[in-house]
């Protein structure tokens, strides 16, 4: 080994250990960074938090302008349960948001469930047209702040972003094989994590974009007795006595039979036997 491979060996070793001490200094900064931001973010008022809605254009969020998931849910009552379907379609359609799960289901009566997504530029207007398919019965507002977890994600990428260029850098100024594909490893490394930190900042921005209905369809209670004066559970209800009183009853003789016979013929023979002893 030549004494010039041995220094480039060596001077490769040191960048990338400086690497990886700016990474952790990095880490750092970032995270003084998420708490100013956040900081920032909470002075933001409540009532706009359906408000300022981010064009459908933009690849990326600002974590400044949105720092919450909405979820609202409604139940809501009709008569006209069976036309609810293609309703619920036609607004999801209307307002270009989708329908991410439903069900339905028997009990007392039938139920209708939907999980939609919409956009928020649409989703007020969305919610009043399903509001109008019946009487409402119910509202609920939910929300959850993913502030932190959205600024420590976009800090990190930025990281590896960097740490890329530079394991990039270091490649093309690699002078053997052995050199290149450690570099290559290394990158392949930064790659990946960029790749998955990627991913979840994708996931956040369409939870952001879109806020969750999830809205219950149901029938009135049904009515099950119209006479007020309830002549008819009257009549039905001793009926019913009636034939639990006729079962009892047979039920009791059925045990004591055996014993009324047994009974009967030990009065038998006694009855026998006295008149036996009478006639002597």
């Amino acid at each position: 080994m030549t004494k010039k491979s041995t220094v480039s060996k060596s001077f490769l070793l040191v960048v990338i250990s400086i690497l990886i001490i700016i990474s952790g200094c990095q880490g750092n900064q970032s995270m003084d960074q998420q708490s100013k931001v956040k900081s920032t973010m909470r002075t933001e008022s409540v009532s706009n938090q359906y408000g300022s809605p981010e064009p459908s254009g933009k690849s990326a969020l600002k974590a400044e302008e949105y720092q919450a998931q909405e979820t609202i849910e409604r139940k809501i009552i009709t008569k006209k349960l069976e036309s609810i379907p293609e309703q619920v379609k036609t607004i999801i359609k209307t307002y270009d948001g989708y329908l991410a799960n439903s069900n339905q289901w028997q009990s007392d009566r039938k139920y209708y469930r939907y999980n939609i997504k919409i956009p928020q530029e649409n989703f007020q207007t969305a919610i009043s047209e399903l509001e109008k398919l019946g009487a409402v019965n119910n509202k609920q507002i939910s929300s959850r702040d993913i502030t932190k977890e959205y600024i420590d994600l976009q800090s990190r990428l930025k990281n590896f972003k960097a740490q890329e260029e530079r394991y990039l850098e270091l490649l093309n100024q690699a002078k053997n094989v052995k050199d290149m594909l450690t570099i290559e490893k290394e990158l392949n490394r930064v790659r990946r994590k960029i790749e998955q930190i990627q991913g979840q900042l994708n996931y956040y921005n369409n939870k952001i974009n879109f806020s969750t209905i999830n809205i219950t369809f149901t029938e009135p209670k049904p009515v099950i007795n119209n006479n007020s004066w309830g002549i008819f559970n009257s009549l039905k209800q001793a009926i019913q006595e009636f034939v639990n009183s006729i079962n009892a009853i047979i039920v009791i003789s059925g045990a004591l039979l055996p014993w009324l016979l047994l009974i009967s013929v030990l009065a038998l023979i006694a009855y026998k036997l006295y008149q036996k002893k009478k006639n002597k």
